[in-house]
């Protein structure tokens, strides 16, 4: 009598632009679904429409993970779905048309812990919502020439455990992620494409956060929608949670939004006691910083900080303003670190 050895892991990247193909395809996937497969990488490209996955996938017992990658096509989610020992998901360019399938396949993942969406679309207009409630880690990346929409989507996360959130690219939804204190680490790496009325408002649904990085784009001009942003910085709440705080500050003319965030976050921030610049300061902003900010008479945002770490010092005389103004308002300062070089330690840092 045969017997069928079970199939750990599965991976597939082929081009799906022939009807034969696809079926091929389906079985090859039913098979390994059939051994007991408990990681699937599947990667999809060519003419592909609708991304139509066999039904039994989506009732395996065994499958922890599951990577999916195709160009720019519809998952086509059944009306049930069971995985009750998935723990990773990983989506890559998949448009999503509606909230109700999503809704349905995240609730088929109880144990669902870590998310990817990597260049996924979102239809202009929906409102999305993600329940996952032991996800501990999501990240989210926009790639897309034109992220602009008619009517800006909203996706919901319901991630009462959520320990990392990061987000690198464009943001250009409105995001809003309903998370508990678990929330220790955030990691935004801001797009140049950026609607800033948005990133504030993702910035805001992280008030719960323990250590922020933040990121900012290059830009040689001021773009169109900063209005929008600085208006949205005093609605900005207040992160009480929040001790740690990194930031990669670029240029902008005339003066950056990262840099009037940054103010902000100082505000609303009492417990905040580690700040880190990780690439140095820019020269402009940060004596703009100084001069229509800093000076004023109320502002104590820097009062508890006790650790201060700039990466990237060239010893300019505004980088020495700057640390002079730090170690004034700075009153309980334990550290001060000074570094020549900058800090690139992860994929943040590469990202522009």
């Amino acid at each position: 009598m045969h017997h069928k050895v079970n199939i750990k892991k599965f991976t597939l990247d082929i081009g799906l632009n022939d009807g034969r193909v696809i079926n091929v395809v389906t079985s090859w996937i039913a098979a390994a679904v059939s051994r007991g497969v408990e990681e699937l990488k599947l990667s999809f490209w060519g003419v592909l429409y609708d991304c139509a996955l066999p039904r039994c996938l989506f009732f395996s017992q065994t499958l922890v993970t599951l990577i999916l990658s195709a160009e720019t096509s519809f998952l086509v989610i059944p009306s049930s779905v069971w995985l009750p020992s998935l723990k990773i998901l990983d989506m890559s360019g998949i448009l999503f048309s509606n909230s109700s399938s999503l809704t349905r396949l995240f609730n088929g993942c109880p144990l669902l812990q870590d998310l990817t969406l990597d260049s996924c679309i979102w239809e202009t207009g929906q409102v999305y919502y993600f329940p996952a409630a032991m996800l501990r880690r999501l990240r989210i990346v926009t790639n897309r020439p034109d992220s602009g929409y008619p009517t800006v989507p909203k996706i919901e996360f319901g991630v009462p455990k959520l320990e990392l959130f990061e987000f690198c690219g464009d943001v250009s939804e409105l995001y809003c992620i309903y998370s508990s204190s678990a929330l220790a680490n955030a990691k935004i790496a801001v797009g140049e494409r950026s609607e800033w009325d948005l990133v504030i408002s993702l910035i805001s649904s992280l008030s719960n956060v323990t250590r922020v990085k933040l990121s900012y784009p290059r830009h040689e001009e001021w773009p169109d929608c900063m209005d929008d942003g600085y208006s949205s910085l005093r609605e900005l709440p207040i992160f009480r949670n929040l001790s740690i705080v990194e930031v990669n500050l670029f240029p902008w003319e005339p003066w950056s939004v990262g840099w009037r965030l940054l103010h902000h976050l100082l505000s609303n921030s009492p417990n905040m006691e580690t700040l880190v610049f990780r690439k140095g300061f820019q020269n402009k902003d940060c004596r703009d910083f100084i001069k229509e900010f800093v000076q004023s008479q109320t502002f104590t945002g820097a009062s508890n900080l006790k650790v201060i770490r700039v990466h990237g010092f060239s010893g300019s005389a505004e980088e020495v303003e700057m640390v002079t103004w730090l170690l004034r308002k700075a009153i309980q300062l334990k550290q001060l670190n000074l570094h020549v070089d900058e800090a690139t330690d992860d994929r943040f840092d590469h990202y522009y």
